[in-house]
């Protein structure tokens, strides 16, 4: 790859980069330095770890490059938090529903100009959650009492 297509890439994942956190901030209800801050509290911590998996799963940006995106940190945090989400999407069902959520909103707020015609399209989920959407009962034949 040459350098002008690295850096056209890292530009176009920066932007969407930009979408991603801004989403994932409203939905938390935080600002998105806030995400990309130094703070460790459990909800920044979750947010931002939200952030790095939806980012791996929709971009090619390598591990070390979100990392940078988030206060210069270390490839080993961005594998962390990938591992962290995916053990959380199999605990925690509805979190898929929130990804799905987000990846929505993000997908309306890019626009096609924003992304390099040459990019693949961005995934708004990585391809190991949709086997998740199997496992997740379909509850419409329930009733409910009322």
């Amino acid at each position: 790859m040459t350098r002008f297509a690295r850096r056209q890439r890292f530009l176009v994942g920066t932007r969407f980069a930009t979408s991603v956190i801004d989403v994932v901030g409203r939905f938390f209800g935080m600002p998105a330095d806030t995400i990309r801050g130094p703070a460790r509290d459990q909800g920044t911590c979750r947010a931002r770890m939200i952030c790095m998996f939806i980012l791996r799963g929709a971009t090619s940006m390598s591990c070390p490059e979100i990392g940078r995106l988030f206060n210069g940190r270390d490839h080993a945090t961005v594998i962390y938090a990938l591992k962290t989400v995916e053990t959380w999407l199999v605990r925690d069902p509805e979190l898929r529903l929130d990804l799905i959520e987000i990846a929505c909103v993000v997908a309306a707020r890019t626009r096609p100009a924003q992304l390099d015609a040459q990019a693949p399209p961005p995934r708004m989920l990585p391809a190991r959650v949709e086997p998740l959407a199997q496992a997740i009962p379909d509850e419409s034949h329930l009733r409910h009492a009322g």
